[in-house]
């Protein structure tokens, strides 16, 4: 069988590797290869080349079409890194490589790049975020916020999943001239959100691996840094009691936000002289459509507090033991060959990590010729059966 080898530009190799600010050791282990054979694939005077499908690692690996390998190097386009404030709570044993986090970020850039560039040829404006507040006071940054965004809590309740308050939540800071995109691959303990500040149009990255309501938590945490035109990387969202001041206003900010005390005490009252037990708590974060981690924090931060800092640990450590029970029981099973069941959705994910102004956008863009059902099934990452779901569910959506 004859080895068919790509005749890529090498030169497109070194600015993508370069401008990406990947490391060795993440394309090592993505394609298998040493670190001299990568670097004999950029070099012009190396006769050696990757196969077809080593070249195809590659542009995965890097994230960018195969195409991408044979043009030249003043034609590729990348999106520069924006200098983000670090305020992640890392690990000082464990050196941090960010290299699938630095291709998401790009990738956040990007999709916003392209929604600009979809709205301009549909001739279609973009909505100011405006918002700006003044002052320290957590009620009061809260309270603007809730206003601003008209987020409704009679709305927040009636949610029938913690899903689609992410939805109607993300939708709500969008529509205001904020773009909201996930980030794949990403390590939880990497990144959980970014906030990335432009004057216009600023990018709130969340973690597709989340839970929809740690993805709501941090819409909302980092939006404080949007608001005060900052751009950030966090990590740390609930309960760190050592993270830096910015990051706890952030976090107070943010319960405050999903789960306002007034709120909370008059819910509160259903459970008066009753010993609070892990049963109650999922109570109260169904109502509020939050994680237990948020309310837990919540009935620590009231004023008077509904448990002490002692209790709030054990209802920490205990979440903590399930989640870890959970995962323990999961990666048993599959070592028993009985992996746990896995139902996917294919266009309800592509809504769920999509910024919803893009969708409607690509939804808009489709009924205008601008795409067809393959360029969305390739932007998306779906199949191209799946198209069809995915623009009936957009097209239900309110403007």
């Amino acid at each position: 069988m004859t080895i068919q080898y790509a005749l890529i530009n090498k030169g497109v190799l070194t600015l993508l590797r370069e401008k990406t600010h990947v490391s060795f050791e993440f394309l090592e282990q993505s394609t298998g290869k040493t670190r001299d054979m990568l670097l004999a694939w950029e070099d012009a005077n190396s006769p050696e080349l990757p196969t077809i499908h080593q070249a195809k690692t590659l542009a995965r690996s890097f994230r960018v079409p195969f195409a991408c390998l044979y043009m030249k190097v003043d034609d590729v386009t990348i999106a520069p890194l924006p200098n983000l404030r670090n305020m992640r709570t890392l690990p000082n044993s464990t050196p941090q490589d960010d290299s699938i986090l630095n291709l998401s970020i790009i990738e956040l850039i990007e999709a916003r790049t392209f929604f600009i560039e979809t709205k301009t040829d549909l001739n279609e404006s973009i909505p100011t975020f405006s918002l700006l507040i003044s002052g320290s006071n957590v009620s009061d940054w809260a309270n603007s916020i809730r206003k601003y965004f008209s987020l409704d809590l009679s709305i927040q309740y009636k949610c029938p999943s913690t899903r689609q308050f992410f939805l109607y939540l993300k939708n709500a800071v969008e529509n205001k001239g904020v773009f909201i995109h996930s980030m794949s691959g990403v390590p939880l303990d990497s990144a959980r959100g970014v906030a990335i500040h432009f004057d216009a149009l600023p990018i709130i990255g969340v973690n597709d691996s989340d839970r929809p309501p740690a993805k709501s938590f941090s819409i909302i945490h980092e939006l404080v840094h949007i608001i005060k035109r900052s751009s950030s990387l966090c990590n740390d969202m609930y309960s760190s009691f050592t993270a830096s001041g910015e990051e706890i206003f952030c976090n107070a900010v943010a319960g405050e936000v999903l789960v306002p005390e007034s709120a909370l005490k008059i819910f509160m009252r259903n459970y008066a002289g009753v010993v609070l037990s892990v049963e109650i708590i999922e109570q109260i974060a169904k109502h509020f459509s939050v994680s237990k981690e948020v309310v837990i924090r919540r009935l620590l931060e009231a004023s008077p507090p509904y448990i002490s800092k002692n209790e709030y640990q054990t209802f920490s450590n205990e979440f903590q033991r399930i989640h870890e029970l959970d995962r323990e029981a999961a990666n048993q099973a599959r070592k028993e060959g009985h992996p746990p069941q896995i139902f996917t959705f294919p266009s309800r994910d592509a809504i769920d990590r999509t910024s919803m102004v893009l969708s409607r956008s690509i939804l808009h863009g489709y009924g205008e010729g601008l795409f067809d059902k393959q360029d969305i099934s390739r932007y998306l990452g779906i199949a191209p059966r799946h198209v069809d779901k995915f623009l009936r569910e957009v097209s239900t959506w309110d403007s």
